[in-house]
């Protein structure tokens, strides 16, 4: 069995080409079968084993692509627009009654002002102890600066457990009840709703407002940037933002020109820009839809530039988006962010 072991670690160093003193990151079982006497190879040539208690592929893909989705992350905070937003703070608090639930919600407060409560068991406690980091660093930020709603949603599996053991204790089988009825009571105008999301309109302080607006007119958008792209012979279609890029990627799945998107930055800010980006190395004729009319601003990147179509993409009864189409070809370099529309 050694011989057999030498020869194979032998064969690993030449067919890897590998250097003396190599590092070598494990990500399977050191003697696993597909080790492939690895353990072995590395040491021959006096390499470093770098070896993990878990393997974590989201963290290593991370650490390769220079923490892309922390930074993806941290670019939602608009940490420049600092200051008491008591307003904004108030909305969030106000917000959790929908995400976590008016019950749980409710409870958890209650419970939170009966901290040091003899009716408070230990565990109880170590549970309260998970829900308030979330809640109170998320709720700060929205007093300073924004805060979506859900941001404090990791808060609420501790706290639905807590509430609901404390109601169960107490026997408060209304309480329960109630939870229980808003749930389904929510699910079904949900449904309902979903059903009818491109003719609802809410009125929200005199001004009509589209609650779907984010998530309708997005097949729209792609059927007609799809027609724009026959019409014109495009190779390629760009987008600006990963919202849109996520869209033609998702109905033009079956279509032709390949879908790219166009980088903001020196680092990329999202997964489309680390994986599809666009680059002077794109050859032929580029659509880009953008909500921006500036034809100048791509006469920088590109030599021909024609604004071949325009369009609105319903996102409600009473709201829109519009977008330009521009037809591209002939790079005059590399491929910088456009900045704002001017």
């Amino acid at each position: 069995m050694i011989h057999i072991i030498k020869h194979l670690e032998q064969g690993n160093v030449l067919a890897a080409g590998m250097p003396t003193h190599p590092v070598y990151l494990w990500t399977l079982p050191m003697f696993h079968c597909n080790g492939w006497c690895f353990p072995w190879t590395i040491s021959v040539v006096a390499g470093t084993h770098v070896t993990l208690r878990w393997v974590r592929s989201n963290l290593i893909w991370n650490a390769l692509h220079q923490f892309d989705t922390v930074r993806h992350t941290a670019g939602l905070v608009q940490v420049g627009s600092l200051g008491f937003k008591p307003g904004s703070g108030l909305e969030f608090v106000g917000a959790q009654f929908g995400v976590l639930g008016p019950i749980i919600f409710g409870g958890l407060l209650v419970l939170l002002f009966r901290w040091h409560s003899p009716t408070l068991r230990r565990e109880d406690r170590w549970m309260l102890a998970f829900a308030i980091p979330p809640l109170v660093l998320i709720t700060a930020l929205a007093f300073v600066n924004r805060a979506y709603a859900n941001w404090a949603a990791p808060a609420f599996i501790s706290a639905a457990i807590v509430v609901s053991a404390v109601l169960v204790r107490n026997q408060q089988w209304s309480w329960i009840k109630a939870n229980i009825a808003i749930g389904l009571a929510a699910q079904a105008l949900l449904l309902a709703t979903d059903a009818s999301a491109d003719k609802i309109t809410v009125s929200v302080l005199g001004r009509a407002e589209d609650p779907y607006r984010r998530s309708m007119g997005w097949s729209n958008f792609a059927n007609e940037v799809r027609r724009i792209a026959q019409q014109t012979g495009a190779d390629a279609i760009v987008g600006e933002s990963r919202y849109e890029v996520a869209s033609l990627i998702y109905y033009m799945r079956d279509s032709k020109p390949r879908v790219l998107v166009w980088p903001k930055g020196n680092d990329a800010e999202n997964y489309f820009e680390r994986t599809i980006p666009l680059t002077a190395a794109e050859g032929g004729i580029v659509l880009l839809a953008t909500g921006c009319p500036s034809q100048s601003r791509l006469e920088k990147f590109y030599r021909t530039v024609a604004l071949v179509g325009s369009f609105d993409s319903p996102s409600g009864p009473t709201t829109f988006r519009r977008y330009f189409a521009f037809k591209l070809s002939g790079s005059r370099g590399a491929i910088e962010p456009l900045g704002d529309c001017r």
